[in-house]
């Protein structure tokens, strides 16, 4: 679906086809934080890098990734993979001064400071015995939002994974079910239920196909029946 076909859709569930009281900004708006959530928890756009570790740092720059990064999904240090930790829990279990034990790295957390400048810290800080190893971070790219009626979503730059397409009207259900939230009346309370309900079923089976891509094994389309639209009409 594109954004015109998007629009339409949301607003037909929303009894609102004229979009006088869920605007198109509104839309937009309830699509990015649903596009959000479904990237960060079924990883669908993806990027990585792979960084040489220096003696004695144990900051890196993510700058050869491209777009911002909402979540770190995958670090390995010599293959084995790092658990993700938060900067507190350094700094709360350490006992220590964490920033000056060295050694093989173990964990890292993501420092969030500034988006478009972000790093990776790993722990321990690398010693000599591991400089020139590679670190490969894996990382979930936010989306490049909607802006042309012809645009799809989940889009990165202007490509969009084609396997997303029969997914896309279950957006519209998510989207449609915040809207309604903002204007709790009982009617609405019922159609918010059975939206987000629709909708988490799709969005099941978007987990499930990248799960299945991400074994490389033979790829399952699976598939959510649509409801009849107008039924709360």
């Amino acid at each position: 679906m594109d954004l015109t076909s998007i629009y339409v859709l949301v607003g037909d569930l929303t009894s609102d086809t004229s979009h006088d009281r869920y605007s198109t900004a509104q839309i937009d708006q309830e699509l990015d934080n649903a596009m959000d959530r479904w990237n960060v928890e079924a990883k669908i756009i993806k990027s990585s890098t792979t960084i040489t570790t220096v003696d004695a740092t144990r900051q890196y720059a993510l700058s050869n990734i491209s777009g911002t990064i909402i979540d770190i999904r995958r670090v390995t240090h010599k293959g084995l993979e790092l658990g993700k930790k938060e900067k507190s829990w350094l700094d709360l279990y350490s006992g220590s001064d964490w920033t000056a034990d060295s050694g093989t790295p173990r964990y890292f957390f993501l420092e969030e400071a500034d988006p478009s400048a972000q790093y990776i810290t790993v722990y321990p800080t690398p010693s000599a015995n591991d400089a020139g190893a590679n670190l490969v971070v894996e990382a979930i790219i936010r989306h490049t939002s909607m802006t042309a009626g012809t645009d799809v979503p989940f889009m990165n730059g202007s490509y969009s994974n084609s396997i997303l397409r029969p997914y896309d009207w279950g957006l519209c259900y998510e989207v449609s079910a915040r809207l309604l939230l903002r204007d709790p009346s009982p009617p609405n309370v019922q159609r918010t239920d059975s939206y987000a309900k629709t909708a988490a079923g799709v969005f099941a089976n978007v987990v499930q196909v990248f799960k299945n891509l991400e074994r490389e094994g033979p790829m399952k389309v699976r598939t959510t029946r649509r409801p009849i639209r107008g039924v709360y009409a």
